[in-house]
């Protein structure tokens, strides 16, 4: 299943709060660090990620 972070539910959540961007960054950096999803693309400037 490929998806991007911004079609997950919790980050819907917190669009409309002043600090989501820095949430954002947060959540991209550490799905990268942890190993857990893979970056498998680009579409219109936004990662898509798969599961591992």
């Amino acid at each position: 299943m490929e998806f991007f972070l911004e079609d997950l539910s919790t980050v819907q959540n917190c669009i409309s709060y002043s600090n989501y961007q820095t949430f954002f960054n947060l959540l991209r950096n550490n799905a990268d660090l942890t190993k857990l999803v893979m970056r498998v693309g680009t579409v219109s400037e936004k990662n898509k990620y798969k599961r591992k």
